[in-house]
């Protein structure tokens, strides 16, 4: 019941219109439609990804763990949790 979505993007000069949300809707209306329970997400805690991070932030993800320096020294894996549906 648990999924990882492992990669997700928006072509740069079409962010801001609304495209990665309807995406993410879609994945996680699919999901709940196989009886998925909970999508995780990962992203770097880089400065270059702060703009991830708050994306995930408003598409109602918590932020449930940092691994420190787990890509390398410095750049931390971030990792977001979303209960989808409720167990039966």
């Amino acid at each position: 019941g648990t999924f990882n979505l492992y990669a997700i993007g928006v072509y740069q000069h079409l962010q801001g219109k609304g495209i990665g949300r309807k995406k993410m809707a879609y994945l996680e209306n699919l999901l709940k439609e196989k009886g998925a329970r909970i999508l995780i997400v990962e992203t770097s805690g880089t400065a270059d990804f702060e703009l991830t991070r708050e994306f995930y932030h408003k598409c109602d993800y918590t932020q449930e763990a940092v691994i420190r320096d787990f890509y390398e020294e410095g750049d931390d894996k971030v990792v977001f949790w979303k209960k989808l549906s409720e167990s039966s």
